[in-house]
């Protein structure tokens, strides 16, 4: 899969780069315009999103003999308008799934350095020191290890969610329509830092992503899925 295409953003800027693959998922899914332009960078060819894909809906025909079948939907959420007869459930697409970013980790690494080169050091005296450095470098690693993975993190379409534990983890979640606020908190390492999505109620319902690379990125990405959302709504209600 080839990435050589950007989405060129209103003031100038872009982002990316995008196989035609993703660019066709992302005007499938909305989140952007068919008259969106996009530049090739190995060709240096600036077009609309639309004119790069002709997308030919399939034809269905259902036997007259035989009835025809209704989808489940889910039922919406309490304040949510319900879906329009007919309608088809929205595809919910993984956009991020991830841990703390590694680099925070470099206190363990620095310790687990400092024990083996402390056992080598020492093996002249004491061999047992050898062995026994080396060990518990290993074991602050291990543990740093099983620290970043206790923490995961997903961003979908639809929600925020973030899980604790490795055994029986906890789960905490949000909707990107109910997502009131996002608070952004650097960590010291630039590109690495601490993002919340607050929800609509209390300070309990937030969603936190601890240490996580691309903090922007990730909160311009919900942005952009919430004004998909509120553009659908509006046009449900013009309609």
């Amino acid at each position: 899969m080839k990435r050589d295409w950007h989405i060129l953003l209103p003031g100038g800027s872009r982002e990316g780069p995008y196989a035609e693959e993703e660019l066709l998922d992302f005007l499938d899914a909305g989140e952007i315009a068919a008259e969106t332009q996009c530049h090739h960078a190995t060709s240096g060819r600036t077009t609309t999103a639309g004119a790069l894909f002709r997308v030919v809906p399939p034809v269905v025909t259902a036997p007259a003999s035989k009835p025809v079948h209704v989808p489940w939907e889910p039922a919406p959420f309490p304040g949510e308008k319900p879906a329009a007869a007919g309608s088809a459930t929205p595809r919910v697409r993984l956009i991020y799934n991830g841990h703390p970013c590694v680099l925070c980790y470099w206190r363990s690494a620095v310790l687990a350095s400092a024990l083996g080169a402390s056992g080598a050091l020492l093996k002249e005296n004491v061999p047992a020191l050898l062995a026994a450095g080396l060990l518990a470098a290993a074991g602050v690693l291990l543990q740093a290890v099983l620290h970043r993975m206790s923490a995961h993190y997903i961003l979908t379409s639809t929600r925020v969610e973030s899980r604790r534990g490795l055994a029986g983890p906890r789960s905490r979640e949000l909707r990107i329509v109910d997502t009131r606020a996002i608070s952004i908190t650097g960590s010291g390492f630039p590109g690495i830092g601490t993002i919340t999505f607050a929800g609509p109620a209390s300070p309990t319902d937030d969603v936190v992503f601890l240490n996580v690379w691309r903090p922007g990125w990730l909160k311009l990405t919900v942005r952009k899925l919430q004004a998909g959302i509120d553009k659908s709504s509006k046009k449900d209600r013009i309609m």
